[in-house]
């Protein structure tokens, strides 16, 4: 997007200097305009580098377009086709309320892995009209055209993602880092999985709003180029197919465009028969026989002697001219449209630029009548006089030193009329608080000077040249010895405790030449192996410690005094880290089968300092509730367990190592047992009558796992 925007610029640059500034052709009122440019967006996905395009057309028809107007305005038509691309650089999380990913497919992370990596491509048609306003002053007098414009129509959109390969889903879990390269390297180039909003093969159509901002330039009269950006704003929050994932609850899409316009029609002038330049046809005014008179006013005669260059025509062109496009303007035979002509007042007005010497001015108008020229010379004479002289007085030298700050600048400068003619810059910074006399012709400056070199410029300018001295003052403040002062840098506490025997001791001993005037003991004993800078005044060794107590000193020396500092360091030999050890204490059997869902884990994780060294997982998922005693090590939670095999990872972690016990807890949900029924069949009157010594007896014994759970006693016997 960057590339092509630089790129724009340039061809527009380089147009704008190949071709000569156009005349506008206000007879031509239709155009036709073809665009091509990036695309990108504001959405809750990020855009993808240089992968958006676009291209599309403009018809449309020019209103208020004529000369004189400072405003005009189009109504356009506009068609856009475009690709929109989004590609995120880091994971989404899914929760169960996210409707974000898939929600059109039957696969979705949600039921896999839990996360996704957000991307899309947005297909676009857009039908709109628009209102352009334009700067046609601007326009008319330098061919540049800026303009902004508002609109709105229909855009056709769709939205797919690059969220499969082959019908799977990419397998984000695999890659060893998710950042811009490692994603390419998963995903293909295939956008096969319709988002949020869209339906497959099939586009949405949505009403949407859009503003935009251009700058043209006119090559030719029926030709013109130039660069716009456009803004639509959605009025949705799935045109990435992403809805509500992030801050944008309203998604923008953006279009930056090149384009080149052509005008439709026009009418052909005639030409001036005079000069054969090109002149538009007049407008209907009311017929005299009388043809144009141009007389000029300044000046008033020809040959006119002036000492400026800058100088203003003033002519009256009467007698019917509609405009100043019926009037040609030409200085020393170059055509010229950097003028201005009154038609009230009949009165042409043209600043320009002499050069040295002869200058031929010559105007044309154009009635309907017929055309009329008239010239005039204008000379150019440089006055003649004497350019400035710079002396400086004090200093009288191009380098002087001083001991003071504040010092007196004085210069003689001739041949200036005031201070306005002259330029004081002290160390580059220009300084307006000087006092010129120029009957003395004395300039005097009062300066306040930095340490070190101050470079001084005066310079004088007139119409007759310019002259400039420098010098530079060099101040160097007293030298006043100040008392040494001796800083420890490291260590910076006293006492501290070293757990190695080697120690980089540094200190700071201000105010000292040279390592002479620097005495370093470690334990009262001389140290010579120390190093000073004296630009830093930086003190350092390296110091080889006993066990136990340290003492350092470290003195410094100069004439005005003398400064110790001491430090303690207290070397005490490191404790031997033991890797951590995780031992699961209930349950002690793996696996193990509950018959409650809840099971308090317990579990000592020896060598483990706090409990942000414990990890504890439950089919997965990290626990946070779990308590952990640095005491006696233990490591406890309350599991709630899930109907099957439920995984337990308890891992401790310090400086050593790393440990990791897994232990199986199979949940099992207890069987109800019902008590016992029994229901007599027959006989099923209590009591019954039977004529006969032989009766078959049956009953029903519900929740009754055998025959061994069941007893028959006939008259108080077992059967």
């Amino acid at each position: 997007m960057k590339k092509f925007t630089l790129l724009s610029f340039f061809l527009l640059f380089l147009s704008c200097h190949l071709f000569s500034q156009a005349k506008l052709d206000y007879s031509s009122k239709w155009f036709l305009g073809i665009n091509v440019g990036g695309t990108w967006q504001t959405t809750d996905v990020q855009n993808k580098s240089n992968a958006g395009y676009g291209y599309g057309l403009t018809l449309g028809k020019a209103f208020n377009y004529d000369y004189g107007k400072r405003i005009s305005f189009d109504l356009r038509g506009r068609y856009l086709r475009g690709f929109w691309y989004g590609q995120n650089t880091d994971s989404t999380s899914i929760s169960t309320s996210y409707s974000g990913v898939l929600s059109q497919e039957a696969t979705n992370y949600k039921d896999s892995i839990g996360f996704s990596i957000n991307n899309f491509q947005t297909d676009l048609h857009r039908l709109a009209i628009e209102l352009v306003i334009h700067a046609n002053g601007l326009k008319e007098r330098t061919n540049w055209d800026p303009y902004i414009f508002g609109g709105i129509g229909v855009t056709w959109h769709q939205t797919y993602g690059n969220l499969t390969n082959n019908g799977q889903l990419y397998d984000y879990k695999g890659l060893t880092a998710i950042n811009s390269s490692t994603i390419s390297s998963l995903l293909d180039a295939t956008y096969d999985t319709t988002l949020d909003g869209s339906q497959k093969t099939t586009y949405r159509s949505t009403l949407m709003p859009s503003l935009g901002f251009g700058i043209g330039y006119q090559l030719t009269k029926g030709v013109s180029i130039g660069l716009e950006h456009k803004t639509t704003f959605t009025g949705l929050d799935d045109f990435d197919g992403v809805v509500a994932a992030s801050k944008y609850k309203q998604d923008i899409y953006h279009y930056t465009s090149g384009y080149i316009k052509f005008q439709l029609g026009g009418e052909k002038k005639p030409k001036n028969e005079i000069d054969q330049v090109q002149l538009p046809a007049p407008a209907a005014v009311e017929i005299v026989n009388q043809l144009p008179l141009v007389t000029f006013v300044n000046p008033s005669a020809t040959n006119t002697v002036v000492n400026s260059p800058n100088y203003t025509i003033i002519a009256d062109v009467k007698y019917n001219i509609s405009g100043r496009e019926y009037i040609q303007f030409k200085q020393n035979d170059v055509s010229s449209n950097n003028f201005t002509y009154n038609t009230a007042t009949e009165r042409l007005e043209s600043n320009i630029v002499l050069n040295e010497g002869q200058n031929l001015i010559y105007i044309t108008a154009q009635n309907t009548i017929g055309s009329a020229w008239n010239s005039t010379i204008v000379i150019y004479k440089k006055e003649l006089g004497s350019p400035p002289v710079v002396t400086i007085s004090s200093p009288n030298t191009t380098q002087i030193t001083v001991n003071n700050p504040n010092y007196v600048l004085t210069s003689k400068i001739l041949n200036v009329k005031d201070g306005s003619q002259i330029t004081l810059l002290v160390n580059g910074q220009n300084r307006t608080d000087f006092t010129y006399t120029p009957s003395t012709t004395i300039m005097s400056a009062p300066l306040t000077l930095k340490e070190g070199n101050n470079t001084i410029v005066i310079k004088g300018t007139n119409q007759f040249g310019i002259d400039s001295k420098n010098t530079t003052i060099l101040y160097q403040k007293p030298i006043v010895v100040n008392p040494p002062v001796v800083t420890f840098i490291t260590p910076n506490i006293d006492p501290i405790t070293s757990q190695t025997s080697s120690y980089n001791v540094s200190a700071t001993a201000l105010n000292v030449a040279a390592a002479s005037g620097i005495q370093v003991k470690l334990n009262g004993i001389n140290v010579t192996n120390f190093a000073f800078n004296s630009s830093s005044s930086l003190v350092s060794f390296p110091a080889n410690l006993i066990e136990g107590a340290n003492t350092i000193n470290i003195t410094g020396t100069n004439t005005a005094g003398t400064d110790t500092e001491i430090q303690t360091i207290n070397f005490q030999k490191p404790v031997t880290i033991l890797p951590p050890v995780i031992t699961f204490i209930t349950p002690n059997i793996d696996p193990i089968t509950s018959q409650t869902s809840s099971y308090n884990v317990s579990a000592t994780a020896l060598n483990v300092a706090s409990a942000s060294g414990i990890q504890v997982k439950l089919n997965g998922i990290n626990i946070t509730n779990f308590a952990f005693n640095s005491s006696n090590s233990l490591v406890s939670f309350p599991a709630n367990l899930i109907e099957g095999a439920n995984t337990i990872n308890i891992t401790g972690t310090n400086t050593a190592g790393t440990d990791t016990e897994i232990q199986t807890i199979n949940f099992q949900k207890p069987v109800t047992i019902l008590p016992p029924v029994v229901t007599f069949i027959t006989p099923n009157i209590d009591p019954i009558t039977s004529q006969t010594s032989s009766y078959n007896v049956s009953a029903t014994a519900l929740n009754v796992a055998s025959a061994s759970g069941i007893q028959v006693k006939l008259n108080g016997l077992n059967v």
